[in-house]
């Protein structure tokens, strides 16, 4: 049982936080919140993208909240957790804080040392990395972190006891112990234990490295002849022997380096370190410097990685260090030569001429003999005899030519070292370099014709050899089995993890013509020994410009969504997935949705680009192995079938989880998505409703709408120019910069809103109902509801369901209905109504008040008289403060404006007046008779002033037909019972008398429309209201 309070101490946080931040202004120290009673971070999001500023990270450490810091790559903080004092023993002092067991310290530095990152970090001796001991602790500075002091958590009953009786009242709890400034560190003032550790792993590194070329090597120094040499046997213990003394043991370095100690190097792991020169040697490179072929420098392994300069196949390097390792011993006096040093005595002697050599290493029968008798004359012990021909004459002279056979590791070498060639170790998937980068696509089908070709050519030389006196008539042709062999043999020799090319895509873009490097903003050559295994099929011009490109831009979205679509494009260029966003581009109809995802794609490369649904990508296990490799998964017009689930999804978008993939029939792998998912829909499918599903969304609306011969059909031809391209490419980066510098998209929106403009968007009529109505006691009119629906369609500019559908669509959403009687004058009607639902007063205000500024303001306040002479001109408003204020429900305003000339919508000047012009006052509507009818006059007690229209005129089935004709016969009845009501409705002025029914019945003027009011309330005048 826990002897602490068991909680927080906020103050005690707020203490450290000023201790490590005095006197550093420009320092923000990077924290984040863990769980309650825990070291872990807070589940659901990466605590990479948690960050918190002091402020916010002590309110939630008010709260019971622990809070974490981490060293980034960003910052200067080194902080070094001792688990063990004893091992580590005196650290430099600086502020510490004891950790939750009172044995440990986490001490706190900054340090000016370069951050050790890229090609051979782990060579780099600075304080800036990651360092990790077996027992005693970590150095920890590179995205990493300690719990903070002030946090708690609890220590069991075994850890309690192991606690100095006098710390145990702290039990559990994370304090300063040391109250000082800052120290500065570098790598040399690090606890020796933590740099022997990195010492290690580095020799580890070497050798593993050292060992892979040997592998390499030694398939091809003997040629898998039966004479091969000792010498390719030894290890560095046989040629530097065991002796405890490293002055003796290392005599040839001490004589080098002029060290009596040798302490210049040591051997690990079957490798001799020389830390003189920072290279490591294995036995072949240690003769070499022996015999005087090389120097330490060049012939050692250097240790930020790379290989020895000593080349073992050069006949007279192979030549010099076998006979130096015969005359000293280091193999038997009777060691056969091997064949490239044969080639050098060879060609020394004159013997032969390089033409005659064949392979590179077969000598013909007659000049090997030569070379036989010149050792032994020089008294050099070959180990090897001379050949007799017998059996070729034999063959000859029978009239039977040799058989020849291509070995499959000859034809693989010779590939290898004719092309850049890597595999994956997990899925043996293999990449061929080309034109500046690794492609794994079609390559095995080009390497089975590269190897059938190159065994066809050995196949000649080798029957010319052999059989000189016979003609080739047939080449035996390879088998499926030994193409097989030899890809075996190269994914052998060439396989490297798939996190080992990952840093090298975060760094660079691989252009058409170079590398472009994210850390610099410059362009370098292209290389092989940058694995990059995607291109950006476009060429990097900074002048280039996209005049055609950036109209179009303007042309589909709003001004602030430009910068954003540059982000995205800029984004999907590169390998990082920090943001842990998707992308859905969404609006009804031809609005350039799917032009600007192919120009996307253009830019991307569609070698760089996938296509997979969001459904599919959620259900389809071999769907999200179709994304691995990828910049971007682009699928246009996505169903808006419903997201049951998403947790793929959140997977794919967060960058950091790794996901399983498998293609069909083929191993299975994990990999860390890179390609960003972009998507287009008309309709939004519905997702899961919670944050993480929401928080994950860049939604990007496309406002307008390029149907009716607006539409050009041959955009995206001229969309897709290089040089357009290029100029777009350009605009990519800058949004790209932009990205990086603010750390977010731009028209970054909360998750409150993105959820709430997705609901909006994937299932209108759920969102008109959780925005409009509520709950009640009290039951409502079908055509109420529905009006009230239309509306808030019209308003918000949404497709109007039709009412049969907007029934069954209600129904699906959980509500009930039911029909019932209502009396009229000669018979009873059936009236539906939706049980316990109210219409939301402010909803309704709010409908009125968007249909009513879209109105001439002028209008609002003039008589009929005066709006007549007014026309189509208007006075100009600002933007009302309650459109700023209803921003999430306001996507335009239409404004008009007054002059000497007649102008249009939003103050566009016309040359003719509007009044009969499409773009006229919404307020302002002419019926087939002539009379006119405008403004506040029309405005209703339930329901606002519209352009009178049939609300369900989609409907021309038998079925609208009828009912149609019901609520005609029904709104008879009550008209007429309203004008015998009271004496004092004026049967006299029709639209008078019509105005005040609407007033009390505003549902007959939704569903029939105005019009159909007037002649039938005209009809039943003229019939003597009978």
């Amino acid at each position: 049982m826990s002897l602490s309070s068991g909680n927080t101490d906020p103050e005690e946080f707020k203490k450290f936080h000023q201790l490590l931040t005095k006197g550093k202004h420009d320092y923000q120290p990077f924290y984040f919140p863990l769980v309650k009673k825990g070291k872990d971070p807070l589940p659901g999001i990466s605590w990479k993208n948690n960050r918190k500023t002091f402020s916010e990270a002590y309110s939630l450490m008010e709260k019971g909240f622990n809070i974490g810091i981490a060293g980034t790559d960003k910052d200067n903080l080194c902080i070094v957790d001792i688990d063990n004092l004893e091992a580590v023993g005196k650290a430099k002092t600086t502020l510490t804080v004891k950790s939750r067991k009172q044995i440990g310290r986490h001490c706190f530095y900054f340090t000016n040392d370069e951050p050790a990152q890229g090609e051979g970090a782990i060579f780099k001796n600075s304080a800036k990395q990651n360092i990790a001991t077996e027992k005693a602790g970590e150095v920890r500075a590179n995205w990493q972190y300690v719990v903070c002091s002030g946090s708690f958590v609890p220590c069991s009953e075994r850890e309690i006891n192991r606690i100095p009786e006098e710390d145990r009242i702290h039990a559990g709890k994370y304090r300063l112990c040391l109250v000082s400034d800052v120290s500065n560190i570098t790598y040399e003032e690090l606890p020796e234990i933590y740099k022997a550790t990195l010492e290690e792993r580095r020799a580890t590194e070497i050798v593993a490295n050292i060992r892979k070329i040997e592998q390499r090597q030694s398939k091809s120094w003997e040629q898998g002849k039966k004479n091969k040499s000792a010498l390719f046997g030894l290890d560095i213990h046989d040629v530097t022997g065991r002796s405890n003394q490293p002055g003796k043991r290392f005599e040839m370095f001490a004589e080098l380096h002029g060290s009596e100690t040798g302490k210049n190097a040591s051997i690990s792991g079957d490798v001799l370190h020389c830390w003189r020169h920072n290279v490591s040697h294995n036995a072949i490179t240690y003769l070499a410097v022996a015999s005087g072929v090389s120097t330490c420098s060049r012939a050692g392994f250097p240790h930020g990685g790379g290989s020895s300069e000593v080349d073992i196949e050069d006949p007279y390097t192979q030549f010099t260090i076998w006979k130096y390792a015969k005359d000293h011993g280091y193999i038997p006096k009777s060691d056969p030569i091997p064949s490239k040093a044969l080639i050098y005595c060879a060609l020394n002697q004159k013997l032969c001429t390089k033409e005659e050599i064949t392979d590179g290493w077969k000598l013909p029968v007659s000049i090997y003999n030569l070379v036989m008798e010149y050792c032994k004359k020089e008294g050099i012990e070959t180990g090897r005899q001379p050949i007799k021909e017998k059996k070729r004459e034999q063959k000859i002279s029978e009239g039977r030519p040799e058989k020849i056979s291509v070995p499959f590791d000859v034809v693989a070498e010779h590939i290898l070292k004719n092309n850049h060639i890597f595999s994956m170790r997990d899925n043996r998937q293999v990449y061929l370099y080309k034109d500046g980068v690794y492609k794994s696509e079609g390559t095995e089908a080009v390497l089975d014709t590269e190897i059938r070709n190159v065994h066809n050519e050995y196949y000649v030389k080798y029957w010319n050899e052999a059989n000189p006196g016979f003609p080739l008539t047939h080449v035996s042709k390879a088998t499926a089995k030994y193409v097989s062999e030899v890809m075996s043999y190269i994914r052998s020799y060439t396989h490297i993890t798939r996190d080992s090319i990952e840093e090298n895509q975060d760094k660079y873009i691989n252009l058409k013509n170079g590398l472009f490097n994210l850390e610099t903003w410059e362009l370098k050559p292209h290389t092989p020994d940058i694995k990059l295994i995607r291109q950006i099929p476009v060429f990097y011009d900074t002048d280039a410009e996209c005049p055609q490109i950036s109209k179009f831009l303007h042309d589909i979205v709003v001004e602030p969504d430009i910068d954003l679509l540059c982000e995205i494009a800029g984004y999907c260029l590169t390998t990082d997935c920090s943001h842990q966003k998707a992308f859905m581009l969404y609006g009804v109809g031809s609005n350039g949705k799917s032009v600007f995802l192919a120009l996307l794609e253009a830019l991307v490369g569609g070698e760089n680009t996938s296509a997979e649904s969001l459904q599919k990508l959620e259900f389809d296990k071999y769907r999200t192995a179709k994304l691995y490799g990828k910049l971007v998964n682009i699928c246009g017009d996505i169903p808006d079938s419903k997201m049951h689930k998403s947790e793929v999804f959140k997977k794919l978008t967060s960058g950091l989880d790794l996901i399983d993939g498998e293609n069909k029939y083929q191993d299975s792998f994990q990999f860390r998505n890179t390609a960003k998912l972009v998507f287009s829909a008309n309709v939004l499918p519905e997702g899961k409703k919670d944050k993480a599903y929401y928080r994950r969304w860049v939604l990007v609306r496309f406002p307008n709408n390029f149907e009716g011969g607006k539409e050009d059909k041959t955009l995206i031809t001229r969309l897709k120019d290089p040089e357009e391209l290029s100029g777009f490419l350009n605009l990519a980066l800058q949004g790209l910069k932009r990205l990086k510098e603010n750390r977010k998209f731009s028209n970054d929106k909360s998750v409150e809103d993105t959820q709430r403009e997705y609901e909006f968007n994937s299932n209108p009529i759920a969102a008109f109902m959780d925005e409009c109505t509520k709950g009640s006691q009290e039951d409502i009119d079908a055509i109420i509801l529905y009006s009230t629906y239309v509306l808030w369609a019209e308003v918000n500019d949404k497709r109007v369901t039709p009412f049969n559908q907007f029934g069954k669509e209600l129904k699906k959403l959980g509500y009930e209905n039911y029909r019932d009687n209502e009396p009229g004058k000669n018979c009873r009607k059936k009236i539906t109504h939706w049980c316990n639902i109210e219409i939301i007063q402010e909803a309704q205000d709010r409908l009125n008040w968007k249909k009513d500024i879209e109105a001439c303001p002028k209008y609002l306040l003039a008589t009929d008289a005066e709006k007549m002479q007014l026309g189509q001109a208007g006075q100009a408003l600002p933007l009302p403060q309650t459109c700023l204020v209803n921003k999430p429900y306001c996507h335009s305003c239409v404004y008009y404006t007054e002059d000497a000339n007649i102008k249009g919508k939003n103050g566009k000047k016309v040359e003719n007046s509007l009044t009969n012009n499409l773009d006229a006052c919404p307020k302002m509507h002419f019926f087939d008779n002539k009379r006119v009818r405008t403004g506040s006059q029309d405005i209703h007690i339930d329901v606002p002033v519209l352009v009178q229209k049939k609300i369900i005129s989609e409907q021309q089935n038998e079925e609208y037909s009828m009912k149609n004709l019901e609520y005609i016969m029904s709104f008879r009845a009550d008209l007429k019972k309203f004008v015998s009501s009271s004496p004092n409705h004026s049967a006299d002025n029709i639209p008078s008398l019509l105005d005040e029914f609407n007033r009390r019945y505003p549902g007959y003027k939704q569903v029939l429309g105005n019009q159909t009011l007037l002649d039938d309330a005209e009809r039943l005048s003229k019939w003597g209201w009978e």
